[in-house]
């Protein structure tokens, strides 16, 4: 028998006047107000149907039985029709709206449930099972409208919570803009970050919370991939963290509501949601609009709370610098303006250092810095030859005025000098806190780091012996 109090999980009258409603009515402002997405909808004819008014109000094109005859299947098309003889007026879509988002939140409170239950019998971490009981919980939450003010009296008694996704550097429920020059490593460090999220690992010595990662690759996805499996290359046991990691290879118009409400969807129907979504580069998933246009800018934003509001997540967001000011992001100020904190990344040769160039409501942390270093992957290219790309390993920040920069060291050298770093930190062995590496380990390191312009074993040889008796001569 079913649970007489168990509450509905599908509503077909409602999908038909909501469909019915939209084409008497075609205001795009209304599926954004209302919330209207193709979730809420679980006949699949209708929901061709909904897709397909949705695109043709994206194009300014009246959704008419002429239009839809070309865009809708036979299905499609007898609901639209049986839709539009049943309800005669759109005058109640805000009632049929609300009542399929009870059958919505039913269903995911179904999913929940079943995806809690999975998550107990597979021991997974602590952390994750809390995340998925709070969200059973906040599902489960009956609708009441309340007041939108609050007495100051009450928000005074204690202090606001601080919640931080990244402890002291990136908070939940934020967003973020991470921006330098082009090749500066904007991307190393986000994968960076992401990966240890997915992980739950400290992230330079800072705590973070875990859970899935979403990654929206504007540009470059074969690079974009080889970066991730160098991350877990050199970060071996962590290899199930790589199923917290979700990946868009194609570019997504954040500036563009109908777009940016298809993705926001897609996130709402998961089960557990992201801690972090990434949107690389903002050029690149900014769609038609101007960066620098105020309004298409605001329009940016916007879909960049939508995606945030959705998930909960912290929202980072590579960008360029500005052509002429490079302590700014490039265009319209109202990113600026908008944002929680602004991240400034800078190269030098190997080095890449990132400063907090704004941080809303918290101290700007110092800056960290990181060698990019060379990782060799366990593929090869159709011709046979091995792949590589590279990781960010750990190192001080600030360091003007080192032995390296005072002596102005030959290229060689340098790389040497930072492949022992590497080496010390990958490797080294700590003795009375004397922190040493085997001689084998450092010329392992400076091989990786190019140290030679050939790859023959030979010539990297001769390379290092060279730099390495060129140090020492050198005191």
């Amino acid at each position: 028998m079913s649970d007489p109090h168990s509450k509905p999980t599908v509503n077909h009258e409602a999908e038909r006047a909501v469909l019915a409603a939209l084409i008497r009515n075609p205001d795009g402002k209304d599926i954004i107000r209302l919330g209207i997405h193709a979730d809420l909808f679980t006949n699949l004819s209708v929901k061709e149907a909904f897709s397909g008014v949705c695109r043709l109000i994206a194009d300014n094109v009246q959704p008419d039985p002429a239009t839809l005859r070309n865009a809708l299947s036979q299905a499609a098309r007898i609901e639209y029709e049986t839709s539009m003889s049943v309800h005669v007026s759109a005058a109640n879509l805000a009632v049929w709206v609300t009542l399929l988002k009870d059958c919505e939140r039913e269903r995911r409170c179904v999913a929940s449930r079943d995806w809690l239950t999975k998550a107990i019998d597979a021991r997974r971490p602590a952390d994750e099972i809390r995340k998925l009981f709070d969200d059973l919980e906040a599902l489960q939450q009956p609708t009441v409208r309340r007041s939108t003010f609050s007495p100051l009296a009450d928000l005074l008694k204690a202090p606001p919570a601080e919640n931080w996704l990244v402890d002291g550097f990136i908070g939940e429920d934020s967003t973020n803009v991470i921006f330098g020059d082009s090749g500066s490593g904007k991307t190393f460090v986000t994968i960076d970050l992401l990966c240890h999220v997915a992980a739950g690992l400290p992230w330079r010595g800072h705590d973070t919370l875990s859970g899935p990662v979403m990654y929206l690759a504007g540009e470059g996805q074969n690079g974009i991939i080889r970066r991730f499996k160098a991350w877990f290359e050199a970060h071996p046991g962590h290899e199930d963290a790589i199923h917290n990691v979700l990946i868009r290879t194609v570019p997504a118009a954040i500036g563009d509501p109908v777009a940016v409400a298809a993705i926001a969807d897609e996130i709402r129907g998961m089960p557990v949601k992201p801690r972090a979504i990434a949107i690389d580069t903002l050029a690149r998933n900014f769609g038609a609009g101007d960066e620098n246009s105020t309004r298409d800018m605001n329009q940016f934003v916007s879909g960049l709370d939508a995606l945030r509001v959705a998930s909960g997540a912290a929202i980072l967001v590579p960008h360029h610098s500005g052509h002429g000011e490079k302590s700014r992001g490039r265009g319209s100020s109202v990113l600026r303006a908008a944002i929680d904190a602004e991240f400034l990344v800078e190269r030098s040769e190997q080095r890449i250092t990132v400063r907090c160039m704004k941080m809303k409501d918290a101290d700007e942390p110092a800056p960290l810095s990181w060698l990019l270093t060379r990782q060799d992957l366990p593929w090869c290219d159709a011709k046979g030859r091995p792949l590589n790309s590279a990781v960010l390993v750990p190192t001080e920040a600030g360091q003007s005025g080192t032995f390296e920069e005072k002596s102005r060291l030959p290229a060689a050298q340098r790389i040497a000098v930072d492949a022992l770093r590497t080496a010390l930190i990958r490797d080294g062995i700590d003795a009375d806190g004397v922190v040493t590496v085997a001689e084998d380990q450092w010329r392992q390191a400076c091989y990786s780091a190019g140290i030679s312009s050939s790859d023959k074993p030979d010539s990297c040889k001769k390379a290092f012996n060279r730099a390495r008796q060129d140090l020492v001569a050198n005191g």
